[in-house]
């Protein structure tokens, strides 16, 4: 998706792993639409202060991201932590 001439993305630039900040950010141009779009991995509670909207199905348009949301997702977080798997 991001080597050859027939690439669907470009890299813009990196923001790498901060442990500060606990996230990393790399920015990407999708080529055919030339829309950018930011992508970003971290500490799920860092992650989720940063966040105002969320898309849960694809097709769908961005919704708010409640309290609620917030909640299920650490929840969610904390079940597969306790599982012995990495978030």
């Amino acid at each position: 998706l991001t080597k050859g001439e027939d690439a669907k993305w470009t890299q813009q630039v990196e923001f790498p792993f901060d442990s500060d900040i606990k996230r990393m950010t790399v920015v990407y141009t999708n080529n055919a639409e030339k829309k950018s779009v930011a992508f970003t991995k971290g500490a799920v509670e860092r992650i989720l202060e940063r966040c105002s909207e969320s898309v849960f199905e694809q097709s769908s348009p961005p919704s708010t991201l409640s309290d609620d949301h917030r909640e299920q997702i650490m929840k969610n977080m904390e079940a597969l932590t306790r599982s012995g798997l990495r978030v």
